[in-house]
């Protein structure tokens, strides 16, 4: 008889007889690492009289879409993922390149920035999603 639905890892009984090797749970077996993913940038600017822009796009693990923001020293940026189809996370980097601490793989943040120039924000996921990412400077 077919069994068209495998059964899940943690059923102790396996009608099929065959071993779960697609589908290890035990995270000692690490994947071929991947290629480096492709960096998109884009400018993000923000209109005038504004203090906040939407950004609409696409992510996938070979793809990093990083926007760039200019900003100064003072002002309070807040960014966050309102809307997501998927694991899409990102993180900030000041205008030296230095990660901005707590801005690792997050889906949202806010804080007062320490210096003026360019801060780059990488969106990343590890499956094909889609997001909408808002960009706030007051």
């Amino acid at each position: 008889s077919l069994n068209p639905a495998p059964s899940p890892p943690n059923q102790p009984d396996n009608p099929t007889g065959e071993p779960a090797t697609n589908a290890p749970t035990d995270g000692t077996s690490k994947p071929t690492p991947a290629p480096k993913p492709t960096v998109t940038e884009q400018r993000v600017q923000i209109p005038p009289g504004q203090t906040r822009v939407l950004v609409v796009g696409q992510v996938n693990p070979e793809q990093v879409r990083r926007y760039v923001v200019k900003a100064r020293a003072g002002q309070t940026m807040a960014l966050e993922l309102p809307k997501v189809t998927g694991p899409v996370t990102f993180d900030i980097r000041g205008p030296g390149g230095e990660l901005i601490p707590d801005a690792s793989r997050v889906l949202s943040w806010q804080g007062q920035l320490g210096q003026d120039g360019d801060y780059t924000i990488d969106v990343t996921s590890l499956r094909s999603s889609d997001y909408t990412l808002q960009v706030t400077i007051n």
